[in-house]
């Protein structure tokens, strides 16, 4: 029978406490593990989550020396706070289509026969689990049998395949064949380059996995950055995504701008790259069967509630015209994200026109010239 690990339908795993070490953001060592419901937070506070990652990129400190992106010490608890309350985003179980660990001595699948045989186990990622399968060489093996001992073979018999990994760029779609050293060592960081390529890896998304797993920094902020500016691009009004959008407020111009057509493009093959592994399910609940969207990242299921805002009818994204934060409004001319950002732009747009050299018209000037004239 196939292994298969489920993931759980509208569900995402988070720890009570987060740290940051060596750029790497993971649960602190004995911290709890548990699993929530992004979309009961969206309908309990009535703004969606997705935001407060877009929020989080607009507020954190930053810092490159061209290789590396380090985040400020003044701006490590907020992460960690958001983390505490979202979890990771999950960007590897987003990326990794397959991975394929290296064969071991394991038994035979008979309870009767405690044989040792070289066994290879092969994880491929799908809407509702990681489905497990499992390959069993039969020919003649010399050495040592020891219960999960890895198996060397100078040449991979036909049935196995080389340890690796089939991974996808977020940014370019492009699909490789990669070793777990080059794909998945920012993700364990902790092990050495000898244990890298022969790791009995945990599957995603078991206790084992999460407590393990890792996220550099540095993937995080560029990955983070990547779904803001996608959330922005394509929030424009339809009737303004090609065209320029000039906003106005009490005749005084606020803002011009204009959305490039490669960069509507590029962010919506983005926002489809995201959703590609989620696809409808159904299980029991409350002993009715229900329509499900298992998410394998949190970084899917804030995609899949942006696209729900997007198409919706009476909902626009917005980016303030005073802070430029992101945020939603049922109002099509919203350009405020809140009564605060409004105040203090028009305080602003007042200050200027005070400060605004005043200009005399073309007929008061000529008329004040006809004055001054007849009274000589």
């Amino acid at each position: 029978m196939p292994e298969t690990i489920e993931l759980l339908a509208r569900k995402w795993w988070r720890f009570k406490s987060y740290e940051l070490v060596d750029g790497f953001i993971r649960p602190r060592e004995g911290a709890k593990l548990e699993t929530f419901d992004p979309w009961q937070e969206m309908s309990d506070n009535g703004k969606p989550p997705y935001l407060t990652l877009t929020r989080l990129v607009e507020s954190l400190s930053i810092s490159s020396d061209g290789t590396e992106i380090k985040i400020a010490k003044s701006s490590e608890k907020e992460l960690l706070d958001w983390c505490c309350r979202f979890g990771l985003l999950g960007l590897l179980p987003q990326q990794v289509l397959m991975f394929v660990l290296a064969p071991r001595w394991e038994l035979v699948n008979n309870p009767f026969d405690m044989t040792l045989v070289p066994t290879q186990r092969c994880y491929l990622r799908t809407s509702m689990e990681w489905a497990g399968s499992r390959a069993v060489y039969e020919g003649k093996t010399a050495g040592r049998r020891r219960a999960d001992q890895v198996v060397f073979f100078e040449k991979l018999p036909d049935r196995f395949q080389q340890p690796g990994v089939l991974f996808q760029d977020l940014s370019t779609g492009e699909i490789k064949q990669k070793s777990f050293t080059e794909a998945w060592r920012t993700f364990f960081p902790y092990l050495t380059a000898q244990e890298r390529e022969a790791f009995r890896y945990p599957v995603p998304p078991s206790e084992a996995f999460w407590r393990m797993y890792a996220e550099p920094f540095s993937s995080f902020w560029k990955v983070a950055t990547l779904f803001r500016e996608t959330v922005e691009v394509l929030g424009y009004p339809k009737d303004n995504r090609t065209k320029s959008v000039v906003e106005l407020d009490e005749g005084v111009e606020l803002d011009k701008a204009k959305v490039d057509p490669l960069e509507l493009m590029q962010g919506h093959r983005i926002l489809c790259r995201l959703l590609e592994s989620i696809s409808p399910g159904f299980g029991l609940e409350n002993d009715r069967w229900q329509q499900v969207w298992p998410c394998n990242s949190l970084l899917a299921a804030f995609a899949l509630m942006y696209v729900h805002d997007l198409t919706s009818q009476n909902k626009y994204i917005r980016s303030c015209k005073m802070c430029s934060h992101l945020f939603t409004t049922s109002a099509w001319r919203g350009r405020f994200c809140t009564d605060a950002c409004r105040w203090k732009m028009q305080k602003k747009i007042q200050r200027a026109r005070a400060n605004a050299p005043k200009v005399t018209s073309g007929r008061k000037k000529h008329m004040s010239s006809r004055r001054n004239l007849s009274r000589q």
